[in-house]
């Protein structure tokens, strides 16, 4: 099975923000496998945001391995350890990277794909 949305891929977001996620390139159905995600702000400003979010469209997704069967969820809210501003924000400033690392289950269908959303 292969990762269709965001497999070893870089992205340029609305927000300013740059993402790239790592995966296994296949893997089995009904299996599971372990990703990262290194974002990074590139801009001069500091970037606003709430949350990102990760989805999965078949199978689940959790922060660790044993969070799989337990939780069975297929969203995974991840919000950084910085600090917030009145409104709930956080500020990350230029030039900052960092990494989540998170594992997923994938499902039956031979198409599985990991979203990746900035929360504004």
């Amino acid at each position: 099975m292969e990762l269709q949305l965001l497999s070893r891929m870089a992205l340029r977001l609305s927000v300013n923000i740059e993402i790239k996620v790592d995966g296994p390139s296949s893997f089995r159905l009904n299996s599971y496998a372990p990703m990262s995600m290194a974002y990074f702000n590139n801009g001069n400003n500091d970037v606003e945001f709430y949350e990102i979010m990760l989805t999965i469209d078949d199978g689940y997704i959790a922060e660790t391995y044993d969070g799989l069967n337990k939780n069975r969820q297929k969203v995974l809210h991840f919000r950084p350890d910085y600090k917030r501003n009145s409104r709930g924000f956080i500020s990350l400033p230029p030039g900052e990277r960092c990494v989540l690392n998170f594992f997923i289950k994938t499902g039956n269908r031979m198409e599985n794909n990991v979203s990746v959303y900035v929360v504004k």
